[in-house]
């Protein structure tokens, strides 16, 4: 049996002592927002957002989110084909949602790739590539339902041009997906020319996990399993915009669930962008408050909804990374419990 190439490093590019420029921007961002809600927000705009949510509209929010986490569970499951190893996909999407929540500058997904890695025993370039492709199945999905929110609320607000360029992001996204097979080809040959013209230790690693890949993608991935998982991500999708659009229809007080569902399109279509700060605050947030403000909302009780969405969505991460953790530690408890007896 070959050894497994020890080509993941994450935990070091996790650490502030690597990559500074990316911690250094993260904490000027950081230090930006926090100026933002302090300048805009005050105790009045903030108790006007917080008295909007109900603790029912907060609990079904919740709820939605915590149903989009199991989701997630379930869609590595299927596209591992690792049916027996419920509580390692549980452990991964609960340290990778707590990760989400703290990480910036999109960090949480290298720590999402080097948790499949570690507790699924997933071959690096497996991970890298599962991660990958679900944030292209993300990306395909949010373009979808943002271009259909435009659809529904006119193209007026926005303008017919961000109409037009999220159906060519949509086009190039579904073109990415449908040419997988032959772009890994394509990475494959690439990395083969390098390895005979240079002859470098790193390129070989490389070529092994990319043909690795694309031998796993053409003959482990059937083609009705990958329509499964597009399922799985669009249903996902469909409970987080369920869940936002509640929060805001409630704490807007004056929008229709139509204009509700266009701002969680909003929110979730800027929030692509990686230019979050510590706790996830990013484009998304700034984004939706501007766009309240096109409906008329002052700009202080705008900028409270934004950060009033990120705290509910922080809080579900925190719990379901913390219910998770306390029931794989119970269960492995459990476990050791009846093989002692």
């Amino acid at each position: 049996m070959t050894a497994r190439p020890r080509g993941i490093v994450l935990p070091d590019f996790l650490k502030r002592g690597s990559n500074r420029h990316v911690w250094l921007w993260a904490s000027l961002v950081t230090a930006l927002f926090i100026v933002w809600f302090a300048t805009t927000v005050d105790s009045e705009t903030l108790t006007s957002a917080i008295a909007g949510a109900s603790p029912a509209v907060v609990l079904a929010a919740m709820a939605l989110l915590a149903i989009n986490g199991l989701l997630a569970v379930l869609w590595l499951i299927v596209i591992t084909r690792r049916r027996h190893a419920l509580g390692g996909a549980f452990e991964v999407i609960g340290w990778q949602m707590l990760a989400a929540s703290i990480l910036p500058a999109r960090l949480g997904d290298f720590a999402w790739i080097y948790l499949i890695h570690q507790k699924l025993k997933i071959a690096p370039g497996r991970a890298v590539f599962i991660v990958l492709y679900h944030r292209l199945l993300d990306f395909i999905v949010a373009s979808l339902f943002f271009l259909v929110s435009i659809l529904l609320v006119g193209m007026d607000l926005l303008g017919a041009n961000i109409g037009l360029l999220a159906g060519l992001v949509l086009a190039l996204l579904i073109g990415i997906v449908a040419a997988l097979g032959p772009l890994l080809t394509l990475g494959a040959r690439l990395l083969l020319w390098a390895d005979e013209t240079f002859d470098n230790r790193l390129t070989r690693i490389l070529l092994g996990q990319v043909l690795h890949v694309r031998v796993w993608y053409r003959h482990g991935l059937p083609k009705a399993l990958l329509w499964v998982t597009f399922a799985i991500i669009a249903a996902r999708w469909l409970a987080i915009l369920a869940a936002l659009s509640l929060l805001i229809h409630a704490m807007a007080g004056s929008l229709d669930w139509i204009d509700s569902a266009f701002l969680s399109n909003v929110y979730i279509y800027l929030s692509i962008i990686p230019l979050q700060t510590f706790g996830g605050f990013g484009v998304g947030e700034a984004g939706l408050a501007w766009v309240l403000t096109l409906y008329g909302l002052g700009l202080g009780k705008a900028s409270a909804i934004s950060l009033l969405i990120r705290v509910v969505i922080n809080l579900l991460h925190v719990g379901f990374w913390l219910v998770t953790i306390v029931a794989v530690a119970l269960l492995k408890w459990v476990r050791a419990r009846r093989e002692a007896s």
